[in-house]
């Protein structure tokens, strides 16, 4: 009798195991199901192109060739003018190089960032706080409108989002040997992709500052990994780097003093916090997660969110900064629904599903945009108001300049062609000048070739060189009536024009 006992008690077992798998395996189908509807539609036109997006893949296809380099400009990736890690910047300049500058693909690799996201919030977060529960949270973030337009663009916050994500997820499960070392390599991840991944590093110790024997595991992956992607460009040029990295130092510094002194730190937190009622509703959230099985989670997200909130006044505008917390603050909004829901319950058993009412609410919000080419970032001013024309624009350059041609361009132009290129704050760094970025200025020996506007072949104005580029310090002083004295368009389309000097002629290229 005991043995018989014992057997249908394993039985029994074995069949919870096999039932829990199944509904994982379910969830998962549901969430990739909603990934495809919303995140692979129009993806190379919506949202339309920003700026740093196209900054990144010019970097990363110079990168594939061997070449650290911004365009004109010697590239140590710890810059004020771009600071994203190699290791991403890799991958997406592949993606580029791979598809023919086809920006499709490089978004199709954000995108699946995003579902990395959704997928750990079920199989990672789920075992620790049920699989309905890391289903519902999935199915937030993913219908949520500024996951979909931000995990559709190229940048390295997406990455750096997923290595925060897994980190404070795999520490909610426990602070034994495994979960620690898949912690670190969690944080890996987000230390190839961004210098934010310090940031996670201080909340992940803080979450286990009280457990020495968890340091070595969660710790060691991201510096591996974070000196195997430095250590190229450490052996090419230490002296740049060093330099870089007390530049970009500075910056933020000057950064948080404008923007973080006195009660404007705390101003920058509430506004962020009360953008909208899913933001709100997560902080509230955040305070009762404190005290819950996903407390790594809620420090995670606090100390994050404070710590961009001290250089940052404008993360609701430019979300994408904020992505990297973006999860964690759903995470914290989900569980606090379903504390809701088991708080008050009654014996209706639908009632278990009312959280999900949010998730089908976004979901019919954003999925129109996403299949009528209608998503639009707040930051619209700022991208790329036709994507058509300075597709056309480049083609155009492409046919009409040979390699060591000299195109003055923004780099929402520059990263589509195939010939030299350098943008407007490029040259006034190159007369020895200071604008934005280059605060310090910039010696003539870290440039690839002559930023020289007297040298170049053509001259491109896009819509955001007209409401930005321009405007910056000492880049009128350099694009003037004398130095563009006699340039005449030779071609438009839309907002893009193109200006050529008269000593430059057309035919025959």
């Amino acid at each position: 009798m005991k043995k018989r006992a014992l057997s249908d008690q394993i039985s029994k077992k074995h069949a919870f195991r096999w039932g829990r798998k199944k509904t994982c395996r379910f969830f998962v189908c549901i969430a990739v199901a909603v990934w495809g509807l919303l995140y692979l539609p129009n993806l190379s036109t919506t949202p339309r192109w920003y700026s740093d997006e196209t900054q990144t893949l010019g970097c990363g296809q110079d990168l594939v060739e061997g070449v650290f380099a911004n365009r004109a400009v010697f590239n140590t990736f710890i810059n004020p003018q771009f600071c994203y890690q190699p290791g991403y910047v890799f991958m997406v300049g592949l993606a580029s190089k791979w598809s023919d500058r086809q920006i499709g693909w490089p978004r199709l690799i954000n995108s699946l960032l995003a579902l990395g996201i959704a997928l750990a919030s079920i199989t990672v977060l789920g075992r620790r706080i049920g699989y309905t529960s890391g289903l519902l949270i999935s199915l937030i973030f993913l219908t949520y409108e500024q996951s979909v337009i931000h995990f559709r663009w190229v940048y390295a916050h997406n990455a750096a989002a997923l290595g925060f994500f897994i980190c404070f997820a795999c520490q909610c499960l426990g602070s034994c040997r495994k979960r620690s070392w898949q912690s670190g390599w969690g944080l890996a991840i987000a230390a190839a992709s961004h210098p934010l991944a310090l940031h996670a590093g201080l909340a992940a110790f803080v979450n286990r500052w009280k457990k020495p024997s968890t340091w070595v595991p969660t710790f060691l992956p991201p510096l591996l990994v974070g000196i195997l992607c430095l250590s190229p460009v450490l052996v090419w040029n230490f002296h740049w780097w060093w330099g870089d990295l007390h530049d970009l130092k500075d910056f933020y510094e000057s950064y948080s003093r404008e923007n973080g002194s006195g009660w404007q730190w705390p101003l920058n937190f509430y506004r962020f916090l009360t953008q909208d009622a899913l933001h709100l509703f997560a902080a509230l959230a955040l305070i009762r997660c404190f005290f819950s099985p996903i407390r790594p989670i809620a420090i995670g997200a606090l100390l994050t969110l404070a710590l961009l909130t001290k250089n940052r006044q404008n993360l609701t505008l430019f979300y994408y900064q904020a992505v990297v917390v973006l999860p964690l603050l759903i995470s914290c909004l989900g569980y606090g629904l379903v504390f809701l829901q088991k708080k008050f319950h009654c014996r209706h058993r639908w009632v278990r599903w009312a959280p999900f009412l949010l998730p089908i609410f976004l979901f019919i919000k954003v999925s129109p945009k996403v299949w009528e080419n209608r998503l639009v970032s707040r930051n619209d001013p700022w991208v790329v108001q036709s994507v058509q024309d300075h597709q056309k624009t480049a083609d155009w350059l492409n046919q009409h300049t040979v390699k060591e041609d000299l195109v003055i361009c923004h780099w929402n132009i520059g990263w589509l062609l195939r010939c030299r290129n350098a943008d407007p704050l490029m040259c006034v760094a190159w007369e020895g000048m200071t604008t934005s970025t280059y605060e310090k200025g910039l010696p003539r020996e870290r440039f690839r070739y002559d930023a020289d506007i007297r040298q170049a072949r053509f001259f491109v104005l896009t819509d955001i060189d007209r409401i930005w580029s321009l405007g910056q310090p000492n880049v009128q002083s350099i694009f003037n009536d004398n130095n563009l004295s006699g340039w005449g368009p030779v071609f438009q389309s839309g907002t893009c024009l193109i200006l050529a000097p008269p000593y430059h002629p057309i035919g025959g290229r």
